[in-house]
C-alpha cells in the first residue's frame, strides 16, 4: 500500500497534527470510518469506484508473502508493524 492512499480523517484539526502523526492514526487508531474488504485481483476492476456514495479506496494488495509494506511517497518501501489494539489478544490491560 502507498502511504498517501491510505484514507484519513478529513478533519485536520486546525493543523494540530503532523502529517506523520495523522498516517499513525489512520494505520493504528481507534476510530474506525471506512469497511475494509478483499475481492480477487481479477475482479477488483468490475468494483464500482463509489457505493451508496462513499469513495471506494484501494490501498493495497495480499500476497502470498506475511509481511505489511507501507509505500512512501518517494517509492521507498518499508515494513510496518501492526499496532492498535487487539480484539483478540489475551492480554487485558484494563
Amino acid at each position: 500500500m502507498q502511504s498517501a492512499e491510505i484514507p484519513l480523517a478529513s478533519k485536520d484539526f486546525g493543523g494540530k497534527f503532523s502529517a506523520a502523526e495523522r498516517l499513525h492514526a489512520g494505520l493504528h487508531g481507534g476510530d474506525d470510518y471506512e469497511l475494509l474488504f478483499c475481492v480477487a485481483k481479477s475482479k477488483a476492476a468490475k468494483i464500482p469506484r463509489e457505493l451508496g456514495g462513499i469513495e471506494v479506496t484501494e490501498i493495497g494488495e495480499i500476497t502470498s508473502d506475511q509481511s505489511i509494506e507501507l509505500l512512501e511517497l518517494s517509492g521507498k518501501s518499508r515494513g510496518l508493524v501492526a499496532g492498535g489494539w487487539d480484539p483478540f489478544s489475551k492480554t487485558d490491560s484494563r
